[in-house]
């Protein structure tokens, strides 16, 4: 799986053969710098201009695990665990992560409480996920 989300960094997951998983991040704008790190994340979204990314992994219940990092500084930023599957994320500002399950729509705001994220809306029935 590959994410470009913007001119400034590419973020790749691989399964390795022998079952585990590596996260490559690549600045695109610095001579194609990479790092590569092991990682177990269903899902990878890099910040369009900051070297900051998100990850998502199945929790053990029906929801999901949502952390950001900032990668340039090696700080965790956020990490909630939401307890719906998400259907469609992408970052809305600089410091806001939209994130879509099939009954409602979050924010994860980098500026509130490492664990906190806001409830922005239910999702109307005729645009809910098919099965839902």
């Amino acid at each position: 799986m590959v994410s470009l989300e913007s001119d400034k960094y590419l973020s790749a997951k691989e399964n390795l053969p022998n079952g585990d998983q590596m996260l490559t991040l690549i600045e695109l704008q610095n001579n194609m710098t990479y790092t590569r790190k092991p990682n177990k994340a269903d899902s990878v979204l890099m910040h369009p201009s900051q070297n900051i990314i998100a990850l998502k992994a199945k929790s053990d219940g029906a929801g999901c695990i949502l952390q950001v990092f900032n990668m340039a500084e090696k700080q965790k930023l956020k990490s909630v665990e939401i307890q719906e599957q998400v259907s469609f994320w992408k970052w809305a500002t600089n410091d806001k992560l939209a994130v879509v399950t099939p009954n409602s729509v979050y924010y994860l705001d980098l500026n509130k409480p490492m664990d906190s994220y806001q409830k922005v809306m239910d999702r109307f029935d005729n645009v809910k996920d098919p099965g839902t």
